[in-house]
């Protein structure tokens, strides 16, 4: 019987009875033939025969957990993300930048509408182009009634109440890149609140 190892003289999990197998010697029996996977890589064969290495196993152990842990934070850091998204999703501010009190939507999408509407006025007053800006409050198509003044004013406005809730999953997503097992991880709990926000001017959808 053949049996296949790697550079360092373990067993690799392959074998056979006929054919060749590179760089494998001929044995007599195999290594626990019910030990997991893991562990008959473990084996290591010599002129007394299969010997297993507990330190290598334990270090292939901490290395699969090292991996699951990894995974399972970026899976929550996603979540983070999802959870901020969402949140910005259902909630909107009140603002009298365009006069009356109204409603306006802060997702991310529309931050960054309103970011490049006042940029490119600015481009256009630059280059001499005539341009009109527009936007609307929540619920209401847009309105060509607007100016720069009053669109950065709304972005001020957005920002003041976005800012905190993006440093509060930044600081989140450091928690959980610093969780030193599973159990420390699933801990960490995600979650976004109206006064989070630090502001009087966001209502919830």
């Amino acid at each position: 019987m053949l049996a296949q190892l790697d550079d360092n003289g373990y067993f690799t999990g392959r074998w056979s009875t006929v054919g060749d197998l590179d760089n494998a010697v001929e044995v007599l029996n195999l290594p626990d033939t019910s030990a997991s996977e893991m562990e008959r890589i473990c084996y290591k064969y010599s002129s007394e025969g299969w010997l297993f290495d507990n330190e290598r196993y334990q270090n292939l152990l901490k290395d699969q957990y090292n991996s699951v842990l990894d995974e399972a934070k970026m899976k929550k850091i996603a979540e983070t993300k999802k959870a901020l998204a969402s949140f910005l999703d259902t909630h909107k501010i009140s603002s009298s930048c365009h006069g009356e009190m109204k409603e306006y939507s802060i997702t991310s999408e529309k931050q960054q509408y309103l970011a490049n509407m006042i940029l490119t006025a600015q481009m256009a007053e630059q280059a001499g182009v005539e341009y009109q800006v527009s936007w609307n409050a929540a619920g209401e198509p847009c309105t060509y009634d607007w100016n720069v003044e009053q669109l950065r004013q709304l972005a001020f406005e957005i920002e003041t109440v976005v800012r905190p809730l993006v440093s509060k999953q930044q600081a989140m997503e450091v928690q959980l890149r610093e969780a030193s097992n599973i159990e420390e991880l699933h801990a960490i709990k995600i979650d976004f609140k109206m006064e989070d926000s630090k502001s009087d001017v966001i209502s919830s959808v």
